[in-house]
């Protein structure tokens, strides 16, 4: 039975029947927990969207005091000035005084030196520009007859063939390696870097910067390439995607793009972006075509192309899965405490194993970084799985009492 308007009407009779009237109230409890569960989805959208707008993004959780009587000694952070490099250059500026004030008032005779007083401070130097100039000298041969000997055997210039590293280019290399690391280290906008050189007196266009640093992509595309072809030796690559925003000529709106990170392992820790202008699977399928080994990374649909038992294993990612708890607890969820305790300590696990050894082509040191990595592993196997099984154990526990759109329920999901 349906409940319509005149049902729901504060002045309607109530009807007589028992049965029809304990079915209106079984509907009015069932309408009453669905909007009690839809009003409580909509207060945790709201906070995580208050959270995100206003709030911190750490995801750092304070860990629970210690409960025995044996505390960790506390943390100390280091205070005072850190020692000057000694590296760098020294200048010495050295106060002395005149012969006139080296005599003494009461007697007149000169005043012995008896020490001296030192202090250093940390200067700089703003950015010092010059103007690199290249001279080519030519020498040609005077007897040669010029109709029966060819121009470049007669004729020899020295040097370079393309002076600088973008033909007919302003840019010096040095002033081209910081603008750069400028725009992709330090992430400065180039409209702003070239007011930074402004400052310096040199004027160049925002978009004069802009071809520069295309240009530099061309000349460091071997390199890219090289790092792409050692990243797919690895045995683990962690990846992960952003969305970035792209302008399209003619446009006057930006569109969606992405970038596709990949981290290589220790014995190749190359990190490379692959660029796309869409979000389909075709990006990281082409970009690791060829690649067999683990790929740590999150549940996204466009990486399940890339998964087969002969080719690349899919590793989950335990803090894309902890993000989720987070967002639980946040949400006012004291259950997820739990997962966050557990989920803590397997990444206690992993701090308490042996540091991992720097790779080597020495054959010795190889073997002592596999020794390692299998004592590794071992102590892994030992003490994280464990966790793993009460944190199984804990998720199946949960998974009944938690509604499928609370946050709980998405994490347990």
């Amino acid at each position: 039975m349906g409940m319509d308007a005149t049902t729901l009407a504060p002045d309607a009779p109530l009807p007589d029947d028992v049965a029809t009237l304990q079915a209106m109230v079984r509907e009015l409890l069932t309408e009453l927990q669905k909007l009690r569960a839809e009003n409580a989805e909509l207060k945790t959208k709201l906070d995580a969207a208050l959270k995100h707008r206003f709030g911190r993004r750490s995801e750092r959780r304070t860990p629970p005091l210690a409960t025995t009587a044996e505390k960790p000694p506390p943390r100390r952070d280091p205070h005072g000035r850190s020692p000057l490099p000694e590296h760098l250059e020294r200048r010495e500026v050295v106060h002395d005084l005149t012969d006139a004030e080296k005599l003494c008032p009461c007697c007149g005779r000169p005043r012995a030196c008896i020490g001296e007083q030192t202090a250093e401070q940390l200067d700089l130097e703003p950015a010092r520009f010059f103007v690199l100039r290249t001279v080519k000298k030519s020498y040609a041969c005077r007897h040669c007859d010029p109709a029966a000997v060819p121009v470049e055997q007669r004729i020899q210039t020295a040097g370079p063939a393309q002076v600088g590293p973008i033909a007919k280019g302003l840019c010096g290399p040095g002033l081209l390696a910081h603008v750069v690391t400028a725009k992709f280290a330090d992430h400065t906008p180039v409209h702003r870097l070239a007011g930074q050189l402004a400052r310096s007196g040199v004027t160049i266009a925002s978009s004069t910067l802009g071809d520069w640093l295309f240009r530099a992509s061309v000349l460091l595309t071997p390199v890219s390439e090289l790092m792409h072809t050692r990243l797919l030796l690895s045995r683990v690559i962690h990846g992960d995607d952003t969305g970035v925003k792209l302008r399209v000529p003619g446009s006057n709106r930006t569109t969606k793009a992405h970038l596709w990170a990949c981290i290589g392992d220790a014995d190749y820790p190359y990190v490379l972006f692959d660029f796309t202008s869409d979000y389909t699977a075709d990006g990281p399928t082409r970009f690791l075509k060829g690649y067999k080994g683990y790929f740590q990374a999150d549940a996204l649909a466009q990486y399940e192309g890339l998964y087969a038992e002969d080719r690349v294993k899919h590793v989950c990612c335990v803090a894309h899965a902890r993000r989720k708890f987070v967002a639980a607890s946040d949400a006012g969820d004291e259950r997820a405490a739990k997962a966050l305790e557990i989920i803590g300590r397997l990444y206690a696990v992993e701090r308490a194993l042996p540091l991992l050894l720097p790779p080597s082509d020495d054959s010795v040191q190889r073997e002592q970084r596999r020794a390692r990595e299998e004592q590794r592993r071992q102590l892994r196997q030992r003490d994280a799985e464990p966790v793993w099984d009460e944190l199984s154990k804990w998720l199946g526990e949960q998974k009944s009492g938690a509604l499928p759109k609370s946050p709980l329920g998405g994490a347990i999901g």
